[in-house]
C-alpha cells in the first residue's frame, strides 16, 4: 500500500551556460555520496534531456517534517557549509523545487 504521508522533491536546475558537465561531476562524486550518507534518499539526479543547461534531482522523504529536518541536517552540516557549497551554487543560476505530497507515479 502507498504512503500518502510521503514527500517527493522534485528539484530542477538552470546551470550557467557549460557548466552541466562540471555540475554533474561534483553531484556524482561528492554531492549525492554526502547526501545518502546523511540519511536523504536520492531518487534521481542527472542531465535534463530536454535541455542542455538543465539539471533534475529528485528526492524523497517518507514525511513532509522528515523533509525539513533531512535537509536542515544536511544543509547545515560542516560538509555540506565548509566543503562542497561553494562549488556546487557557483554552478547554479536559478533553481526550482516542486514537492508532491504521496509517492509519484501513474494516478
Amino acid at each position: 500500500m502507498p504512503d500518502d504521508n510521503q514527500v517527493t522533491e522534485i528539484r530542477t536546475y538552470r546551470l550557467h551556460e557549460s557548466g552541466r558537465d562540471k555540475f554533474h561531476q561534483v553531484m556524482a562524486s561528492q554531492a549525492v555520496p554526502l547526501m545518502t550518507a546523511a540519511g536523504l534518499k536520492v531518487v534521481y539526479f542527472g542531465p535534463c534531456a530536454a535541455d542542455p543547461n538543465a539539471y533534475l534531482l529528485i528526492r524523497a522523504f517518507a514525511s513532509p517534517a522528515d523533509r525539513e529536518l533531512e535537509k536542515a541536517a544536511f544543509y547545515g552540516s560542516a560538509a555540506w557549509k565548509d566543503g562542497i557549497e561553494a562549488e556546487v551554487m557557483s554552478c547554479i543560476d536559478t533553481y526550482l523545487t516542486a514537492v508532491v505530497h504521496g509517492p509519484i507515479g501513474v494516478r
